[in-house]
């Protein structure tokens, strides 16, 4: 919902913008997020929908009448999307799509229409991507995102990347009120006895989980440098 919240914000701002909405799968993506957005859109914003070429045309019309737009792909097939250009990108559930996805969908951020121009006739905009996700392990998500310093990342370098990609955390405590009754504690139940997958699905936390055997394992506790003496 926070999603196509600001989706609705951006073409509705800024008509004639073109963006971008992209899943893992086309499967997550019609049945998913675009369900979602075709929930919570009033019908009189939405002046065509072409499902064969998956856009969305809006009555958000610029000076030249051209349409506000939002074209939805899957990140499964992101080389679809090399030769398009994006003003901005609402990327759900990114934690599941590949890591070379980002720099895909990031390349294709550039599309100028409908966006405010400064005096040299550049577009005065930064072309953000909107991720709303579940963390899935620490991949490239955590390493994008985390608060937490990277294996030698310098302090001036993580100030930096924090300052340009700002996580706002949520749990599942947080959306209780949009939930149904009972949900929460019937989820807490299944899993029960897993508090890593806990506090990954219903905590929003990056927890050491995906490819583990042994969800005990501590890299700090059980790894040495074969130099080091034995304990």
């Amino acid at each position: 919902v926070a999603g196509v919240a600001l989706s609705l914000s951006m073409l509705q701002a800024y008509p004639g913008v073109r963006g971008l909405l992209v899943a893992p799968t086309f499967d997550q993506l019609k049945q998913g997020s675009l369900q979602t957005f075709m929930e919570w859109c009033p019908r009189s914003y939405i002046l065509a929908h072409n499902r064969s070429e998956h856009i969305l045309q809006f009555n958000f019309l610029d000076s030249e009448g051209n349409p506000s737009e939002l074209l939805y792909r899957s990140t499964s097939d992101i080389d679809r999307i090399r030769s398009h250009e994006y003003a901005w990108c609402w990327w759900d559930e990114s934690a599941m799509s590949s890591e070379d996805s980002r720099q895909v969908i990031r390349g294709r951020l550039r599309h100028r229409r409908g966006l405010p121009l400064r005096e040299d006739g550049r577009a005065a905009w930064h072309y953000p991507i909107f991720e709303t996700t579940t963390p899935r392990g620490r991949n490239h998500l955590y390493r994008t995102y985390s608060p937490d310093a990277m294996s030698g990342e310098p302090e001036v370098r993580r100030e930096a990347r924090l300052e340009q990609f700002k996580m706002v955390h949520a749990t599942t405590y947080d959306n209780v009120e949009n939930l149904p009754i009972g949900y929460i504690e019937q989820q807490e139940a299944a899993m029960l006895g897993d508090e890593q997958l806990r506090q990954q699905e219903i905590e929003g936390l990056f927890v050491t989980f995906e490819g583990l055997v042994y969800p005990q394992f501590s890299a700090q506790m059980h790894v040495r440098p074969l130099t080091s003496p034995d304990p």
